[in-house]
């Protein structure tokens, strides 16, 4: 479970608990937000928009630093690591949230915080608080590394390790890119390539235990070139807030990080890779493979769709390929190339999208 979206659906049931209708946050007037957002000013002595707060609770933004911060000043906590360390670890005894799904429930407890409850609450000390700014700081600039590596990052992979737990989600998630950029053939290391990865800040709210929370400031630039289209066709730059959770190794008596968050506003289409051995028994004749090819339509499965039928007449050496079937594939790929790269936005390309979909099934009638 994600650990800002946890501290959203905590805050929120707080605000259903303090409004007069018990309403969701997500259903209130615009009236009724803004009320709530002068008592939140009134308490803080600071401020958020009518749009900020829709954006958090109807449109599932996970909000900058400082937001998440002032809804906590809200509920009296100096910061959202303090509200989490406190409020979400009493939540497990709280009848409200029994209306969670219990696995959701179970893992967290597991995940977050298997501790017992006479464990001290501590103050980060001056020596503990800068061994996890460094660390962190250290894991940044090796995942960064092993991205500029791709794809001989293999050598990287220990080294990742001494900075993430290995069955961690933070660690498979960059294992995930790694895999899929290298499959793609894809890379961050061509020749005058600007990409880039940098700590702007960093701040280690609380230690629980063997647990421990730290809010970043991060840029990230990733722009990402295929060699295969000796082109740019995903190039990612964003400043965003990070909420990282680290555990402590007994083993290593070492902080490694477990699970990080970050808020991001820009839309992306990351391309799935397919290789054409997965989908053997999907291409085995021109029926079968229209059959599947429309399926992944209905699906919104634009990479099977065209990979379904890619495939099935790669291998077909009766026929030559269907110059449409190549047209279709280039379009596919100037579409993603050009949403990627801020050309056009999230409304354009759903709207062109369906309009290949629509050319891909001319194709198979």
């Amino acid at each position: 479970m994600d650990i800002i979206e946890d501290y959203w659906r905590h805050i929120a049931q707080r605000l259903i608990a303090e409004h007069s209708e018990k309403k969701v946050p997500a259903d209130w007037t615009k009236s009724e937000a803004e009320s709530f957002l002068r008592k939140l000013q009134t308490k803080t002595g600071k401020s958020i928009s009518a749009t900020t707060f829709r954006r958090i609770f109807k449109e599932g933004h996970l909000g900058k630093l400082e937001t998440k911060d002032i809804f906590a000043q809200y509920f009296d906590y100096p910061t959202h690591g303090d509200y989490i360390k406190e409020e979400l670890h009493k939540k497990r005894t709280n009848p409200i949230f029994f209306l969670v799904p219990l696995l959701a429930i179970i893992l967290f407890g597991v995940v977050f915080w298997n501790q017992s409850e006479d464990i001290p609450q501590t103050t980060p000390s001056s020596d503990t608080t800068s061994s996890i700014e460094k660390l962190v700081k250290q894991a940044i600039d090796y995942q960064y590394d092993a991205f500029k590596a791709i794809p001989n990052y293999n050598g990287h992979l220990d080294t990742l390790r001494m900075y993430y737990q290995a069955d961690g989600s933070a660690f498979k998630e960059i294992f995930a890119i790694l895999e899929r950029q290298s499959e793609l053939n894809w890379t961050i290391s061509n020749s005058l390539n600007a990409s880039m990865a940098e700590l702007l800040n960093i701040r280690v709210d609380s230690i629980k235990g063997n647990k421990a929370f730290a809010s970043t400031t991060e840029h990230w630039r990733l722009d990402w070139f295929s060699n295969t289209s000796q082109r740019y066709e995903y190039q990612y730059e964003v400043t965003n807030d990070q909420t990282y959770l680290l555990d402590f190794d007994e083993s290593t008596q070492q902080w490694k990080i477990l699970q990080n968050s970050f808020s991001g506003d820009k839309f992306r289409y990351i391309p799935k890779y397919i290789d054409c051995d997965s989908i053997l028994e999907q291409t085995i004749n021109i029926a079968t493979t229209n059959k599947y090819a429309k399926l992944a339509i209905e699906n919104d499965g634009l990479d099977l769709a065209l990979k379904v039928m890619e495939c099935f007449y790669s291998k077909n050496t009766t026929q030559p390929f269907p110059s449409e079937l190549s047209l279709l594939l280039s379009k596919k790929t100037k579409l993603l190339r050009e949403v990627n790269t801020n050309v056009i936005d999230k409304e354009t390309f759903e709207i062109r999208k369906i309009k290949l979909f629509e050319e891909i099934l001319e194709f198979l009638e």
